[in-house]
């Protein structure tokens, strides 16, 4: 599991640009920028930006205002969600609206006392003629406690359920869950954090709308497996957007 650091940065005038890029694809090597509105210059500018005390790479200049990578952002701290072709960027810390609650919304944190989880990026596929079609899920899963610890056994692929608001389960292919079962497997120190990618298929022959949404994402955590704070350890992020 590959781990990602944090930071504290706040900003509330910065708004999300998609340059050259289509969002519904793989995000990938998409020029994805940010633009900072309240930073402009009169002529063509030799601009040192900094987030956090850190130079942000790869920094652009047109027509007087300064364009950030998304990728910088997210550096510094900011919460980058991508749910179909919607971009959101939260300038807020995580613990700051982690709590006790084991239920949220993509880009939202979700904890159960030992294990953190958001999902950060949402992308079906497939769709009407397709001849397979479900979603790719982007998971980011923390160690909170104050010791190492691997997911599995208390989490494997099989205890990944994705379902459609119809109850329609979606199933995980065998070399996807053989993947995240080897992930899960790993250690995790305290504090740190890792990045799963979960793809879920809909049932050969069921009818699936172009761009549509699974209901939402539950993961079954063993409550045998760990000394869990809480009697119910499953945590559950629901996709769709609320009504």
């Amino acid at each position: 599991m590959k781990a990602a650091g944090r930071g504290r940065y706040r900003n509330a005038g910065v708004t999300a640009l998609a340059a050259a890029a289509t969002l519904g694809g793989a995000c990938g090597a998409a020029a994805l920028w940010a633009q900072d509105t309240g930073v402009s210059a009169a002529t063509p500018p030799v601009v040192t930006v900094r987030i956090n005390g850190k130079p942000a790479l790869s920094t652009r200049d047109r027509d007087g205002e300064v364009y950030i990578p998304v990728s910088a952002l997210k550096q510094a701290g900011a919460e980058v969600t991508q749910v179909g072709d919607t971009l959101t960027i939260r300038f807020q810390p995580a613990a700051a609206e982690q709590g006790d609650r084991r239920e949220g919304r993509p880009g939202e944190w979700v904890s159960n006392g030992i294990w953190r989880v958001r999902v950060s990026e949402v992308r079906p596929f497939g769709g009407a003629g397709a001849s397979r079609s479900g979603v790719d899920l982007t998971v980011e899963v923390m160690n909170a406690s104050g010791e190492a610890r691997k997911v599995a056994p208390g989490l494997t692929s099989a205890r990944l359920k994705c379902a459609d608001s119809a109850g329609t389960a979606l199933a995980m292919g065998e070399l996807a869950a053989s993947g995240v079962d080897a992930s899960l497997e790993q250690e995790c120190p305290p504090g740190r954090q890792g990045t799963l990618t979960l793809r879920f298929f809909y049932p050969a022959g069921h009818a699936v709308p172009e761009g549509a949404t699974p209901g939402k994402l539950t993961l079954q955590f063993d409550p045998a497996a760990a000394k869990f704070p809480v009697a119910d350890p499953t945590l559950t992020i629901l996709l769709t957007d609320a009504p």
